[in-house]
C-alpha cells in the first residue's frame, strides 16, 4: 500500500479517536477508563473502514 493511502488510514483513525475521546471526556463527563475503552473501540472500527476503503481497487 502506498504511503499516501497509509497516511489516509492513520489520519482518519486518529481523527475519529480524538473526536470520540473528546465527546466522552468533555461532553459526557465519562471517567478515563470508559473514555479510553470507547475510543479504542471506535478507533478499531474506523481503522477497519478506512483500510477497506483505501485498499479497494478503482474501476
Amino acid at each position: 500500500m502506498p504511503n499516501d493511502k497509509l497516511r489516509f488510514v492513520l489520519l482518519y483513525t486518529v481523527g475519529i479517536a480524538l473526536v470520540v475521546f473528546i465527546i466522552n471526556r468533555v461532553v459526557l463527563h465519562a471517567d478515563m477508563q470508559t473514555s479510553l475503552m470507547w475510543t479504542a473501540m471506535f478507533a478499531a472500527i474506523a481503522f477497519a473502514m478506512a483500510w477497506r476503503h483505501a485498499s479497494q481497487k478503482k474501476q
